[in-house]
């Protein structure tokens, strides 16, 4: 699902991607070799993940204190992180999950519920995706590679049923 609005913001041409090497975390054998800055139009619409995004966007860039200064642009961990993090607040706690990829789907699916997708949506989002391949194969490889070793990173944070004996 992230991929799939990441590329289609791409696509509309509201983010705009770049790779930088980085210094793999030797204490982590999942660490990436680089990372994906982003850089967020201010007139990404305001759909539910749109305006995660933008938040997102916002929290991820803003300054820390004096350790940093404003950016411009954001890492892609840093960006879904937040993201999630505003899922997480849009869904209030009651009907929230201790799970970043639950919370995403059950806000995504609520979403569905009112805004049906039609098939040609789900063209237009296949062919987005192989837009995205096709214009850049390692950029599309870097995407999915960070995502997915956001969402690790995340599912290692957050609790298993099996600690709280569920």
């Amino acid at each position: 699902m992230l991929l799939a609005a990441i590329a289609e913001l791409w696509r509309q041409g509201l983010l705009q991607f770049r790779l930088a090497p980085k210094t793999p975390d030797p204490f982590d054998p999942h660490s990436l070799d680089y990372e994906v800055l982003v850089r967020l139009s201010e007139s990404v619409p305001l759909t539910p993940l749109g305006r995660s995004f933008r938040i997102g966007y916002q929290q991820a860039t803003k300054p820390v204190w004096l350790l940093r200064d404003a950016r411009q642009e954001a890492v892609l961990e840093d960006l879904v992180e937040f993201s999630l993090r505003e899922v997480r607040r849009c869904l209030g706690w009651r009907r929230a999950r201790r799970s970043s990829a639950e919370n995403l789907v059950r806000y995504v699916a609520e979403f569905a519920q009112t805004h049906p997708a039609t098939e040609t949506d789900l063209v237009r989002l296949k062919e987005t995706l192989n837009a995205l391949q096709t214009h850049d194969p390692q950029l599309a490889q870097a995407l999915k590679n960070a995502l997915g070793y956001t969402l690790l990173a995340l599912q290692r944070l957050e609790p298993s049923r099996d600690d709280w004996g569920f």
